[in-house]
């Protein structure tokens, strides 16, 4: 196994395995929800520590009859 290789790990939109680059398209299934924990690669199956980001925004909207102020 060539662990000298380098995989985008950060801020990505499937976790990545650190070890051998490969996503994880079903993250709920293996670790749960915990916001980090500790996953094993279902192609390496080397495990690797996972941590969730969450970014909150907000949206609004007019309401139909509000009237103005």
């Amino acid at each position: 196994m060539d662990d000298t290789h380098e995989y985008e790990t950060e801020y990505t939109v499937y976790p990545v395995c650190p070890y051998c680059g490969a996503e994880d398209y079903d993250p709920w299934d293996r670790s749960g929800r915990d916001d980090d924990a500790d996953c094993v690669c279902g192609n390496c199956e080397r495990i690797y520590h996972r941590m969730i980001h969450v970014e909150v925004t907000f949206s609004t909207h007019r309401k139909e009859n509000e009237v103005p102020a």
